[in-house]
């Protein structure tokens, strides 16, 4: 989040995501349409991210069969890494 906050230009509404979805599978064969159905897929929303970026990115979200969570940096940053490595 610190190097788009501090790379993209000031127009730029950056929103970091993460799907809350995984296989120990890997590869075209292990491919499945369905992974993100009804998994949350953490956004995190960059201070100078406008609403309708939210809503945008959200919307696409939903689209994928996931529930969106917005987060905050700050709430995200001590239990995401931990969280996808458990089984």
């Amino acid at each position: 989040m610190e190097w788009a906050e501090a790379t993209l230009p000031l127009s730029v509404s950056f929103i970091g995501g993460h799907p809350m979805a995984g296989k120990e599978t890997s590869g075209i064969e292990a491919a499945d349409s369905d992974l993100f159905n009804g998994c949350t897929y953490c956004l995190t929303v960059g201070k100078r991210a406008t609403k309708e970026a939210r809503d945008k990115v959200a919307w696409l979200v939903r689209q994928m069969g996931a529930t969106p969570s917005l987060l905050t940096l700050q709430s995200t940053t001590p239990w995401l890494p931990a969280s996808v490595t458990f089984p």
